[in-house]
């Protein structure tokens, strides 16, 4: 519990945002390829998840499957904790990102089973989900704002902006 809701957060943003991401920007790699290049070295450093599920016995397709799905999301995750860092200047926002994004888990969408307790308010709740992903987008720019300090990372919005 403790790992993962402190212990990784803080560590991974330290070392994938605060460490990997200002390496790159001084390696004059652009702004938005480091922001995209970055997380994919976050990504495969999950992969060793692999080898534990083959190890508790997995099937290879399965434990491959699974092991890709959490490499796809860890890098989309890690594209928007590398944002946020870019944007705002500061740890912080990762690290605050990573810490709730790893308590809230991934959405349940058990509430489309038939069996479910849930089932009869679905399209409520598919509803709010594409609420929160449209408000999210929304208010994306607006709730970061562009470092002002001697950070080694961008400093205008054109230099993060993706079009």
């Amino acid at each position: 519990y403790i790992r993962n809701l402190l212990i990784g957060p803080i560590t991974e943003e330290i070392v994938f945002r605060g460490c990997v991401l200002p390496l790159l920007f001084s390696a004059q790699i652009s702004k938005l390829h480091a922001i995209l290049l970055s997380p994919l070295v976050f990504g495969v450093a999950h992969l060793h998840h692999l080898k534990r599920r083959l190890d508790e016995g997995a099937p290879i397709l399965s434990a491959l499957a699974t092991s890709l799905f959490q490499f796809a999301y860890t890098t989309l995750f890690g594209i928007y904790t590398a944002f946020l860092f870019a944007r705002t200047g500061h740890l912080l926002s990762a690290i605050a990102a990573h810490i709730f994004c790893n308590y809230m888990g991934l959405p349940d969408f058990d509430f489309f089973s038939p069996h479910g307790p849930l089932y009869k308010v679905r399209f409520f709740i598919l509803a709010m989900y594409i609420f929160g992903i449209v408000a999210f987008f929304r208010l994306l720019f607006s709730c970061t704002t562009t470092p002002s300090t001697f950070f080694i990372i961008p400093t205008t919005e054109e230099d993060v902006v993706v079009r």
